[in-house]
């Protein structure tokens, strides 16, 4: 084979491994973006930040979530939210921690509903499905 012919192969042959490279890499993307592990650190984050919100503001609030949650449960404890869904072990539940400023406290469950608020009262944060 000439000289020619070997590097026309060569290169066909590295632009197949380059596409197959992308391919493989975009396809692990696609699915961890779409994993539920994902969306319960990003919605444990979502309500941390919320939470850090209120506690920030004055008076009384109401805040609905933008999402539907009917597939996950939320438990909000003083310091940490823990999200995870029916049926889970504890090593698959997502926590986040906090820090409310002194005398603030948070509580509250939401068991697998569509519209879950975080409502502020004074110096308390509950969580609660919306009314």
């Amino acid at each position: 084979m000439n000289k020619k012919g070997a590097n026309i192969l060569l290169f066909i042959f590295e632009v197949i491994i380059v596409l197959s490279v992308i391919f493989i890499a975009t396809n692990t993307a696609r699915a961890y973006g779409k994993s539920e592990t994902v969306t319960k650190i990003n919605l444990a984050e979502e309500m941390r930040l919320m939470i850090n919100t209120l506690a920030g503001i004055s008076g009384d609030a109401l805040v609905k979530y933008p999402g539907d949650l009917s597939s996950f449960m939320l438990v909000l404890r003083n310091d940490r939210i823990i999200v995870f869904s029916k049926g889970e072990t504890e090593e698959r539940w997502i926590e986040r921690t906090f820090s409310l400023p002194a005398g603030y406290g948070a509580e509250g469950i939401a068991e697998e509903q569509a519209n879950v608020c975080l409502e502020k009262k004074s110096k308390k944060t509950l969580l609660r499905p919306c009314p």
